[in-house]
């Protein structure tokens, strides 16, 4: 089956039927591949690589893309929602305005990726590493974020209710305006110091350099 190539980027691009045609013909690599707003949700696509891909306004939800790479793909406006992201490369890849419900982001590499805007409300991001990603504005209520390095991060305007945050390094993050309203804190290092919260009790410890 044919595929087009993009005259203004020169990226070749593919819609739904023709990227499951090669996928099914045993293409893995599709990284700089335009995949405006294909339907690929419910497929595994484990380890698949969409380095730098085009996939805005794609519907991926409940798709398997554990171990793939997805380092500065676009995937704004994109539909992950129940999707499978555990252990992929997502470094300064865009997710802003992206649904990411309930998604398994578990030990995501996600280095200053921008979450802005994007719905993460009940996401797994235990131990992933989202150092200096933009979370701005993100909805990250119920989410799991136990264990994450969250080091230079950007909250500002974060919906952080009841969202647990144990054991997080939150070391020169910017949680201005954050909603916070029953948000776990167990643990959390912050730039002054780690706070250690149980049930209505605190103590500071200052960091030792």
């Amino acid at each position: 089956m044919m595929t087009s190539f993009n005259a203004t980027s020169n990226r070749k691009q593919m819609n739904s039927a023709q990227f499951r045609d090669e996928y099914d013909r045993g293409q893995r690599d599709f990284s700089y591949t335009n995949l405006t707003a294909v339907d690929l949700s419910g497929m595994n696509l484990s380890e698949i690589n969409f380095h730098s891909a085009v996939l805005w306004k794609a519907n991926l939800e409940g798709t398997n893309l554990s171990k793939a790479n997805l380092t500065e793909a676009n995937c704004s406006q994109a539909n992950l929602s129940w999707a499978a992201i555990s252990f992929a490369r997502a470094e300064s890849a865009n997710f802003s305005s992206a649904r990411l419900h309930q998604a398994d982001l578990h030990s995501i590499r996600a280095l200053g990726c921008n979450f802005h805007k994007a719905d993460l409300e009940g996401a797994n991001l235990s131990r992933g590493d989202l150092e200096r990603a933009n979370l701005s504005r993100a909805n990250l209520s119920y989410a799991d974020a136990s264990w994450a390095n969250l080091n230079g991060t950007n909250l500002a305007e974060a919906n952080l209710h009841k969202t647990n945050l144990s054991w997080t390094d939150l070391d020169a993050s910017n949680p201005e305006h954050a909603r916070l309203r029953l948000t776990a804190l167990t643990g959390i290092r912050l730039p002054w110091g780690v706070y250690v919260i149980n049930h209505k009790k605190a103590r500071k410890e200052h960091n030792e350099s």
